[in-house]
């Protein structure tokens, strides 16, 4: 969907996350996921109204992987090892939706072994017009 977008700029260490900064732009947005009922793991972000109705869902790859890809030496095969907490900053482009009054982002636990864990919202911020 091509039109009105906003760009929100947020930064994360481990799984914390804050918002640094919004952005009014024309750009061309990804449609909407669907996710479904019930518990599911990954990561996603949502714009929500203010009677907690989803107007806008996508699904990413999780930023906050605490795994890192290594190679063997000798045989080059890749593998995932355990490893530091990521940090950095993510970009969401989302449309603009007059009645979106809140950014929530969601989030599975990032270590290997709780990767498969259902996600839970990480954070919730206030957008909008009801800001």
């Amino acid at each position: 969907m091509t039109g009105q977008a906003v760009r929100y700029r947020l930064g994360y260490e481990g799984m914390d996350v804050r918002l640094l900064a919004e952005e009014r732009i024309e750009a061309t947005v990804p449609p909407s996921a669907e996710i479904g009922e019930g518990e599911r793991s990954g990561f996603w972000f949502e714009l929500r109204d203010d009677q907690e109705c989803v107007l806008y869902r996508r699904v990413l790859a999780t930023p906050f992987s605490a795994e890192h890809e290594v190679y063997d030496q000798e045989s080059g095969t890749p593998s995932r090892v355990a490893g530091a907490p990521a940090s950095g900053t993510l970009w969401l482009l989302v449309p603009s939706f007059p009645d979106a009054r809140q950014l929530v982002v969601h989030g599975s636990p990032p270590e290997i072994e709780r990767r498969a864990e259902a996600a839970r919202e990480l954070v919730r911020f206030d957008i909008g017009a009801g800001r």
